[in-house]
């Protein structure tokens, strides 16, 4: 994510105003930069010739010349900065020193700009500093009222008196007036508890005791209190965590606006303002940080009983993760119930449903009980839509609606939601579509007719389910909610119960509906779908009510706001809902009974409620409509850019209030039945209201922002994760070894924890004293003086001594108070402390002094390099007519370099190519033109090789030192955690001496890999990227891939689709009765191999899926094993993205192609579903043939290149992703055969009669032979390429496996075809051997396991999986499934199963086999990496040195 992204998306919605305004800033350093282009553009040709100077070198580069003093103080004299005093605050003000330059008007105006930030950020933080401090004086004081109050409801006296005779020395220091001093209980007499009356009971109660004497000091009013003041700290630390992000945030802005300056100026004017801003308020301020240690040790102590975890996670709530299983199940409701509303309108068009008698009264009872699934379910899409735009926008709905931190529903929560319930609904209509009652019965099916009764208890029971499951929070505020609608003028009026209640005043068609449900179920009679409610005068009274009832709620809501605050536009607004009260009553009774009076009466008032309506919408709901503002007609302030948005919304909203116009004009439309028309109406209104949610919450965001009323927010996005966690996910996999073992050291303060704990057990009284203790403040904390003394005393806990052993450094840290209790346990942590950090320490230096080396020999290629760039161009130049006019190139440049050394051509000399025929195609060019290769064609056609293979072996370098940065910084920030907890267990300050010495360390204060880091990226950009940084530093540091929610969603979708379509098959072929027609051996023996293919397909993508995910979640680094391209290798999503897509398209395909008999006028099969099958192949061939960058392009060349590999098996150097590939195709035999049978039927068989001579043809029996050997005798040959390159015999055996596995096939190939004793024999013979053989390499040689010695008796040393019955569990089932040849060779047949699906079972066993090989195979290789520290994939060099000019350079 770039700066100014994240900048903005840490903002506290609420102070966005307050933030240095980084985009504006941005814009001014991009004039800047435009006039420093336009001021070199006739600097190109000395750019041009820098490329070819003579290589400084990535390390030389390091040792910097010292500047003098007077040129550094030169250089730094870009600006000024001066403190200035005006009226009565400190601001800064910037002079820039070099105005005289060209563009300098241009950069002071930016420097003006930025004191105008930085000095409005300056105020706004001091000012907030200001008020938390005084807030924290307001807490301190009720602090001592909460204390006085627990002593006096405790009884605190009796309890004092028993603790004295035991504690003398507490007595002692509750009594002295130096040591800690009693809360005096005199503090009661000067504060009294507020009353609030905002509930039924406490106005009942108020009401009641009025002229009584309640029970002040009772434990029912000290929890109160409790409560009250707990959610009061809770509120306090979220401000100063505010305010803490808003000073980092900034001061980081400014560094990061400073850089970019210098950037585009090249001048280094950012430590001069930098130093300024480090001392300035915002900066050296710590009272935030002094407050928010001191809130956290009051709230642990007297909320948290102590418990730090329990207080921090009150004050800390987790961070909200989006979790990918619910765009995962989202995706799946959502692809249910598109495949259920296309069965509906299949169903509805083959029954011919709209045409039967019983339509009419389906519609008049039916259709009004399923509407109220449509209505909800249409109001949460839009509600989901309003958080998607409102996230989108940054409007802070969650403080807004006053949600609890962490438990409001972000879009895709209420999406699942809804479409849960649309598929439950979905699904009930499918099942009660009968028109016609039952001929028997004279009745419909009871059980369907029940069904929307029992969907409606379902959401009812699940809506006040106490359990926590389906967001009960969220469940639970909405029904609170609903409650004070209902209790209207009871109850205190928020924000969220005015906004539901708005919702439900579009909902009235659906109370409608649920009024029709009791009386329909109630007193109908459901069995024969006939009701007389229409016709009750009980009915249509409650008709008239349940309209009114929202509205009536909203009015009430109103009143209270009006005598509660004065505000006179609450009874305004009360008015409105008035009229429309009148006006909706008025158009009840005309739909109830007509007459021209109640349309003109109803008619006027619904005009005068919608002018009303429309009115207080757009200009007090929306805030727009303003005449005077800088977006005429709209407000001053808009969070979406496009105008034209508003003016939109304002139009719908318009024409969306006059749907009242059908009920008054009496519109029918002949195509559409009644109670359709009223429900399209109703959604109409369901659908402005959600228009009209964005813009109000919008409204009241911007009032929010412009008032800086930010007091609840959501928490900040990095404080989730424990750190034990996020070290290990941080870890270079194959150096995890190398790493600090956190673990073992937790373990050892465990230990150190429980024996102090032990020591304190008979100090529980003391404890429980200092709650009653007077409260000593959250400010005046701070003011205290340590006494020096007492500090040296404290941190001389521990002393860390540097010694030299063997040549090399290493620390020891002696822990001091040895006759303690537990001090041996706490030596025996700092011993192992020491182990740790010296292991550290020395592979870092290791390591260091590798990429050293290597960046010597990269200084050296870049040399040769240069050299090589030189001479093309010369021989470009002399090939080519030059113009007359302009010097020789070699002229021109010497004259341009003046001074700077250019490299010598005679390296050339000295170094050679380095030539690899890796190919078959470098092979035959080496042998046919080498000799007859010029010079120039010789450099020409290397250059660019060169340059690639350079570009690669610097990627791969900056690669290792990143790993080593981040290394270093892991290790430095476990130690400092580590040495953290034991000060906390301890309550000692050991850290700061280990810190101190762990800062001194190499590991600590080496700054070689920073400043290599530095070199490789200007060398990278200038001589790789043509000094474009951006593409540069793209190519060095790969965007890191991101989990997108869509591929969750998009697999959710198709797997939804895939089951749908899996029960409709089966259904189809029950209700056909497929499996009894006369061509369903046909079909079996001509169609089913064509659909096998892509169950094979899709089965081995499934099981790569499945070893993604567990390599991933055991952390194997199979990216690095694969050698795919940082971050375009596949995770589990997308490969079940595109399974479950290739399923669906399949799934379809089959159910298109269910004919079990020809047409009987053509005689035929329809020709294009028997041409499905054909045409999927081919689409598949297509996408992955496809040059498109679309469907993971890379991912797909990578594949075929890896294919061509192993088809061209031994001509290609074999790497582990080509043999792994090969592997996997030993495994696809069948699927083989079913492309050479795809050939065979569509070329020369009879596709439109289904039938097909491949069986008895003698080439086609040839090629089943040869299919099912391409994939072992390419293995084959690759083992034997692997030989005579490595002459390692293993590949040899390993060969020789591959050859007996041939045979094997072969021989029972032939005995299938050919059957015969001889061949049951000889196929028996080999394949027993091939098991035997393949089974024992699986587990000894690929998987590593066996191991009689090993620490896992039978396993191997090193174990990923904790569970060692996995391993035995593993071996078992390979030895299973690799005898799953026994079903050919003793010709096994089950009587209810299909010869081909018994080959398709047979062959699925043999891909599951395959599967489970690949997660053991790639973590025997990952634990082999681990073990030699291999992290890094090695890239061959271009050149290599003659010994002459290494004599040379010696």
């Amino acid at each position: 994510m770039k700066f100014g992204k994240e900048y903005a998306s840490q903002m506290v919605p609420e102070w966005q105003e307050a933030y240095m305004n980084y985009d504006s800033l941005k814009t001014i350093l991009k004039d800047i930069q435009r006039m420093k282009q336009r001021s070199r553009q006739n600097g190109g040709l000395k750019r041009a010739v820098t490329l070819y100077r003579a290589f400084s070198g990535l390390v030389q580069g390091q040792k910097k010349t010292p500047i003098s003093p007077s040129k550094k103080d030169i250089e730094s004299q870009y600006i000024l900065v001066n403190s200035v005093s005006k009226n009565g605050s400190e601001i800064y003000e910037t002079t820039f020193l070099k105005v005289a330059e060209e563009g300098g008007e241009c950069e002071q105006e930016y420097f003006r700009r930025l004191d105008d930030e930085f000095n409005k950020v300056d105020k706004f933080y001091r000012t907030k500093v200001k008020e938390v401090i005084a807030e924290a004086e307001s807490l301190s004081q009720q602090m001592d009222a909460l204390i006085a109050f627990r002593i006096k409801v405790e009884k605190l006296q009796g309890v004092l008196q028993d603790s004295t005779q035991s504690e003398p020395v507490e007595q002692k220091q509750e009594t002295t007036s130096s040591g800690i001093k009693s809360v005096p209980l005199g503090i009661l007499g000067h504060v009294k508890l507020n009353k609030t009356f905002e509930t039924p009971g406490s106005i009942i109660k108020n009401f009641v005791n009025v002229t009584g004497q309640t029970e002040t000091f009772s434990r029912e009013n000290l929890k109160k209190v409790e409560k009250q003041l707990k959610t009061a700290f809770v509120e306090f630390y979220l401000k100063l965590r505010h305010l803490k992000s808003y000073s980092f945030l900034n001061i980081l802005a400014f560094s990061k606006i400073m850089k970019k300056y210098d950037k585009i100026t090249s001048r280094r004017a950012s430590t001069s303002y930098m130093r300024m801003v480090d001392n300035s308020y915002l900066s050296i301020s710590d009272e935030v940080t002094k407050l928010m240690e001191r809130v956290e040790d009051t709230f642990i102590k007297h909320f948290s009983n102590s418990n730090r975890r329990k207080g921090m996670n009150n004050l800390r709530p987790k961070t909200k993760k989006e979790r990918h299983r619910i765009s995962f199940s989202l995706g799946l409701f959502v692809g249910c119930s598109a495949a259920l509303i296309l069965a509906l309108i299949l169903i509805i068009h083959a029954r011919g449903l709209l045409d039967k008698r019983g339509k009419t009264q389906y519609m008049e009872n039916m259709f009004p009980l399923y509407s109220l699934f449509a209505f909800v379910v249409l109001h949460m899409l839009l509600y989901a839509a309003n958080i998607c735009f409102w996230r989108q926008y940054r409007v802070n709905y969650p403080f807004i609606f006053g949600f609890k931190q962490g438990t409001e529903l972000g879009y895709r929560e209420v999406l699942l939601v809804s479409f849960c319930l649309a598929a439950l609904a979905l699904t009930s209509v499918l099942s009660n579509l009968d028109m016609e009652m039952n001929p028997k019965t004279k009745e419909y099916e009871a059980l369907t007719e029940l069904l929307p009764l029992g969907l409606v208890l379902l959401v009812i029971i699940v809506l006040i389910c106490p359990f926590n499951i389906i967001y009960r929070s969220s469940r639970f505020f909405f029904l609170a909610s609903l409650f004070h609608c209902i209790c209207a003028p009871l109850y205190k009026v928020a924000l969220q119960d005015f906004f539901l209640a708005d919702q439900l005043t579009s909902q009235v068609q659906a109370i409608r509906s649920l009024e029709f449900y009791i009386c329909y179920y109630g007193w109908g009679d459901y069995k024969q779908r006939q009701n007389t409610c229409k016709s009750s005068g009980v009915y249509n009274t409650f008709y008239f009510i349940v309209a009114v009832i929202p509205y009536w709620s909203r009015f009430l809501q109103c009143l209270r706001r009006l005598c509660e605050e004065k505000d006179p536009m609450q009874g305004y607004n009360g008015l409105k809902y008035l009229a429309t009260i009148i006006a909706i009553t008025t158009r009840t009774a005309y739909s109830l009974y007509m007459g021209f009076s109640w349309k003109i009466i109803s008619g006027i008032f619904s005009a005068i409620a919608t002018i009303y309506g429309t009115y207080w919408d757009l200009v007090v709901d929306w805030g727009l409509l303003q005449r005077q503002s800088k977006n005429r007609w709209l407000r001053d302030k808009l969070l979406i850019p496009s105008k034209s948005v508003y003016f939109a919304a304002i139009v719908l909203n318009v024409l969306l209030r006059f749907a009242w116009l059908q009920t008054v004009l009496n519109i029918q439309f002949s195509f559409l039945h009644r109670q359709t028309l009223i429900t399209i109406v109703a959604s109409l209104e369901i659908i402005r209201r959600g228009i009209w949610n964005f813009f109000r919450l919008e409204n009241e965001h911007l009032n929010n922002v412009g008032k800086y009323r930010a007091f609840k927010s959501v928490p900040l996005p990095f404080t989730g994760m424990k750190f034990k966690e996020e070290y290990e996910s941080q870890m270079v996999p194959e150096w995890q070894e190398a790493y600090m073992n956190y673990d073992d050291l937790k373990t050892l303060l465990k230990n150190i924890q429980q024996i102090r704990q032990t020591r304190k057990q008979n100090a529980g009284v003391k404890r429980t004293m200092t709650l009653y203790r007077a409260f000593s403040g959250l400010v005046q904390r701070h003011n205290f003086p340590i006494n020096p003394s007492r500090k040296e005393s404290e941190s001389q806990h521990i002393f860390v001594n540097s010694m030299n052993e063997n040549g090399d450094r290493s620390y020891d840290a002696t822990y001091l108070p040895l006759p303690e209790e537990g001090a041996e346990c706490e030596k025996e942590y700092f011993r192992k402390l020491d182990e740790e950090f010296n292991k550290v320490e020395k592979f870092y230096k290791s390591k260091v002094e590798e990429v050293m080396d290597e960046a010597e020999n990269l200084g050296k290629q870049m040399d040769a390099l240069i050299a090589f760039r030189l001479k093309a161009d010369i021989l470009q130049g002399q090939s080519g007519e030059s113009d007359v006019s302009e010097p020789k190139f070699e002229e021109r440049k010497l004259k341009t370099v003046n001074a700077n050394k250019t490299v010598p051509l005679d390296i050339i000399g000295q170094v050679k190519v380095n030539q690899t025929f890796a190919t078959p195609a470098s092979m035959v060019r080496n042998v046919v033109y080498a000799s007859r290769m010029t010079e120039e064609d010789y450099i020409k056609e290397n250059v660019k090789k060169v340059e690639k293979q350079l570009n690669e072996a610097f990627a791969e370098f900056y690669l290792r030192l990143r790993h080593l940065k981040s290394y270093s910084f892991l290790n430095i920030l476990a130690f400092s955690k580590i040495m953290k907890k034991y000060d906390k267990i301890t309550s000692t300050k050991a850290s700061d001496s280990y810190m101190k010495m762990v800062d001194k360390s190499y590991l600590g204060s080496s700054n070689e890999v920073t400043k290599l880091m530095e070199r490789v990226e200007a060398t990278f950009v200038k001589h790789f990227a043509n000094s474009n940084r951006r593409k540069g530093m793209n190519i060095l540091r790969p965007k890191t891939k991101i989990e997108r929610h869509r591929i969750s969603f998009c697999i959710g979708l198709f797997v939804g689709c895939s089951i749908a379509l899996v029960l409709g098959l089966i259904l189809i072929i029950q209700a056909r009765k497929l499996l009894d027609k006369k061509g369903q051996a046909q079909y079996m023996e001509n169609m089913f191999p064509l659909y096998s293919f892509f169950a094979f397909v899709v089965l081995h993508m499934l099981m790569y899926a499945g070893n993604v995910y567990f390599w991933r979640l055991y952390r194997v680094n199979y990216p690095f094993i694969f050698g795919f391209k940082q971050g375009t290798e596949l995770g589990y999503r997308e490969v079940l993205l595109v399974s479950f897509g290739l399923a669906t398209l399949a799934l379809t395909s089959v159910i298109s192609n269910l004919d079990m008999e020809m047409d009987p006028e053509t005689e035929e099969y329809e020709a294009l579903t028997e041409l499905l099958p054909l045409g999927l192949v081919l689409l598949v061939t297509v996408i992955m043939i496809c040059p498109f960058n679309i469907i993971y392009r890379s991912s797909r060349f990578f594949f075929l290149v890896c294919l061509f590999r192993c088809i061209a098996a031994p001509f290609y150097k074999v790497t582990l992703q080509d043999f792994f590939l090969a592997d996997q195709l030993t495994s696809q035999v069948q699927a083989f055969r079913s492309l050479e049978f795809y050939i065979c039927y569509f070329g020369w068989g009879d596709f439109k009669h289904r039938e097909n001579h491949c069986k008895s043809s003698s080439v086609y029996k040839f090629f089943y032979f040869v299919v099912a050997i391409i994939p072992y005798w390419s293995r084959f040959l690759q083992c034997f390429r692997r030989l005579v390159e490595e002459r390692d015999p293993m590949q040899g055996y390993n060969g020789l496996k591959y050859f007996v596995a041939i045979i094997a096939i072969s021989s029972r190939t032939a005995y299938s075809l050919y059957k015969g004793f001889n061949w049951q024999i000889t196929s028996w013979i080999f394949s027993i051997i091939a098991t035997i053989y393949g089974t024992y390499w699986d587990l000894i040689m690929d998987w590593g396991l066996l191991q009689r010695q090993s620490k896992n008796p039978w396993l191997r040393d090193k174990l990923l999986v904790p569970n060692k019955s996995v391993y035995f569990v593993a071996m078992v089932v390979n030895v299973l499934l690799r005898l799953a040849w026994l079903q050919t060779v003793l010709n096994i047949r089950v009587s209810f199963i299909h010869k081909e699906t018994l080959i398709t079972i047979v062959a699925s066993l043999e891909i599951i086999r395959r599967g489970i090989w690949n997660f053991f195979r790639l973590e025997n290789e990952h634990l082999n990496n681990v073990g030699k520290f291999r992290a890094f994939k090695s890239v061959p060099l271009p050149f290599t040195y003659h010994e002459a000019a290494n004599d040379h350079d010696n």
